[in-house]
């Protein structure tokens, strides 16, 4: 995919990300609701409302297939489509904790490319294409120069599937212990956006969905940054870290 044709991509999901930030404001005043919970899952009514939003502006400047977090499912066959989760953070959203918004992200072959993320509680833009740069808004992006675990700020979240009796939760503990301070936002795709500007410098995730951190890992790549991702098995799984600089990976 040539230049020309990421920026007119990256525009499609601009329009779209701003769709749902000006229906989020439509709507906002309305207590949100829930609307399913199965364990530590939740979904809210903005959820849905904002997914049609999102998924209808796409698909009316694209033909490329959409996977959205609420409905329509990625068959692993296709070699360009975009990404959406129309609400990250919807428990932040409920509770009025403020790291939530929208992320749309165009992948190539399973790789995300380019990148939208629009933090509702702040009204912050982040948009990025691999290989050409990211921006908050008007102004150019790029992650901090932390080169040491002492020094570096590690987000990082417990994926409603996380296994806290296992192994996996020992090999969590082993890693936050590494970093000067660790945060937890609850939301991945505001923790890449912090990744991407500096704020944080490390983003470490097991078992988290694609379109959780789609957006997020092609803003981090286009800000000049570094991601590790596993293979995406069949329910969009993967293990993700994404750093300002190749220093920060190896002992994760």
């Amino acid at each position: 995919m040539n230049t020309s044709q990421s920026f007119e991509d990256l525009e499609i999901a601009v329009k779209a990300a701003n769709a749902a930030w000006l229906l989020y404001q439509d709507i906002s005043k309305s207590t949100p609701k829930i609307m399913e919970q199965i364990d530590r899952e939740i979904k809210i009514d903005l959820d849905f409302l904002l997914e049609a939003c999102v998924i209808d502006t796409i698909q009316g400047h694209s033909d490329w297939p959409i996977v959205s977090e609420e409905s329509l499912r990625w068959t692993g066959n296709d070699d360009n489509f975009w990404i959406v989760d129309p609400l990250d953070g919807s428990f932040n959203c409920l509770r009025g904790l403020p790291h939530f918004g929208v992320s749309i992200a165009l992948c190539a072959k399973k790789t995300p490319i380019l990148g939208v993320i629009i933090d509702f509680a702040h009204g912050d833009v982040f948009k990025g294409v691999v290989g050409s740069g990211a921006w908050i808004n008007d102004s150019r992006i790029r992650v901090s120069q932390i080169e040491s675990f002492g020094q570096a700020v590690l987000c990082t979240g417990f994926p409603a599937a996380f296994d806290f009796s296992s192994a996996q939760s020992k090999r969590a503990m082993g890693i936050y212990e590494k970093f000067l301070k660790v945060r937890m936002f609850g939301s991945a795709a505001i923790s890449l956006c912090y990744v991407a500007c500096g704020r944080c410098d490390v983003y470490w995730e097991d078992r988290i969905r694609l379109w959780d951190v789609a957006a997020g890992v092609a803003l981090v790549r286009a800000s000049g940054g570094v991601v590790e991702m596993s293979e995406v098995d069949n329910d969009c799984v993967l293990n993700v870290t994404a750093a300002a600089n190749s220093g920060l990976l190896p002992s994760l």
